[in-house]
């Protein structure tokens, strides 16, 4: 019985890793940025990043979505300039939450 135990254990912490190498709304395998790999290392930026992408995609079903794809990559490209600052990429974060919720994302 303990044999199994370990198994569904074992089983357990290897899903619980490969969700989590991938939580961010990218896939964090492949080449990456320094940017992109610092997100992928931290769970708290991973989970901003899905935030952010879900505001972004909901954001975008309602319309005009050229010119808000347009400010999406502009937006990227200041995200990562960030490099590995993780300081920086939370306050891009932030920054583009706030944008996104206030309606001002273009």
């Amino acid at each position: 019985m303990s044999r199994i135990a370990i198994l569904a254990a074992s089983a357990f912490a290897v899903i619980a890793l490969s969700s989590a190498a991938n939580a961010a709304s990218f896939n964090c395998g492949g080449n990456l940025t320094y940017t992109e790999k610092t997100i992928c290392d931290n769970p708290g930026l991973s989970r901003a990043d899905d935030r952010m992408a879900y505001m972004y995609f909901n954001v975008v079903n309602n319309g005009n979505y050229r010119r808000r794809q347009a400010a999406q990559v502009r937006w990227l490209h200041e995200r990562d300039s960030c490099g590995a600052d993780v300081s920086c990429i939370w306050q891009e974060y932030h920054y583009r939450m706030q944008q996104l919720s206030s309606g001002s994302a273009y």
